[in-house]
């Protein structure tokens, strides 16, 4: 009698193969992030091999650098602003995706994938002439809604997807026992699309934070952490780069960390 706990020798070599490329692959992934991280604590000022000490010198000297700093704080505010704006118009404007028939649907559909998948350096370009041809001058808010064009794509992608696999019917129940089409939006709707907006946020946030060609086209005077590490770059490279881009890398890793954490409890709490 055949043992369905007995697994066919094929099927085992198969799982085998499909974990050694999984882990080739997160180690093709990672590898270049923790070079990253270990220079970073490298004592010396050139990238030689064995490290021999640890320090923190380089970190001591990316937060004494004003610019530096300043330059972060511009890539933060430009990254939260983002996220507010797209998650706020591309989850309207999935929901209109979702829930509605339109004339122009399916060509506003197509356009917002093509937002997607256009090269940055062809968005960069039409948005800075674009911004010309207003009068607009480069700046803080200029980048912001260069961003919200090239990112909010994005956001509409992942709200409208969960939007598809709602199910409607809570919608409808809540509405029969008296809630309104505003209330049940308020009550229903944007609870169960928590997650949904949350990864939205993150996603938007994470591809702001680290986007350089848009910035780089209008930030204008200013400066964002990836414009102004461009910078450094073109005449000098110390370990200080290296540690302002762990500072690029960690924002993102917190807040995946803490999303999880959030999501667990969510998840906990059901049980």
């Amino acid at each position: 009698m055949h043992d369905p706990r007995r697994r066919r020798p094929s099927l085992r070599f198969g799982e085998r193969c499909l974990q050694i490329y999984v882990v080739i692959f997160l180690f093709y992934i990672l590898l270049p992030l923790a070079v990253l991280l270990l220079y970073s604590f490298h004592s010396s000022e050139y990238l030689t091999w064995p490290v021999k000490e640890l320090t923190f010198h380089w970190y001591k000297k990316a937060f004494n650098d004003s610019r530096l700093i300043h330059s972060l704080w511009n890539s933060i505010i430009i990254a939260l602003a983002t996220t507010v704006f797209s998650v706020i118009i591309g989850g309207g404007l999935a929901y209109g995706l979702a829930r509605y028939k339109f004339r122009g649907k399916a060509v506003l559909e197509s356009l917002n994938i093509l937002a997607i998948i256009t090269y940055g350096i062809v968005s960069a370009v039409s948005v800075l002439l674009w911004f010309r041809f207003l009068g607009i001058p480069g700046g803080i808010w200029p980048t912001i809604l260069g961003h919200t064009t090239f990112i909010m794509p994005f956001a509409v992608m992942v709200i409208r997807d969960r939007l598809l696999n709602f199910d409607i019917q809570v919608e409808e129940a809540a509405m029969d026992l008296g809630a309104g089409p505003w209330r049940t939006l308020r009550d229903v709707t944007v609870p169960m699309l928590l997650p949904a907006i949350l990864a939205a946020g993150l996603f938007c946030f994470t591809i702001s934070l680290g986007e350089f060609l848009l910035a780089f086209f209008l930030i204008g005077n200013e400066l964002t952490l990836p414009v102004y590490l461009y910078s450094l770059m073109r005449f000098t490279f110390t370990p200080a780069v290296n540690a302002a881009a762990v500072l690029i890398i960690s924002f993102p890793t917190v807040a995946v960390i803490i999303v999880a954490i959030f999501f667990r409890r969510e998840v906990e709490s059901l049980y």
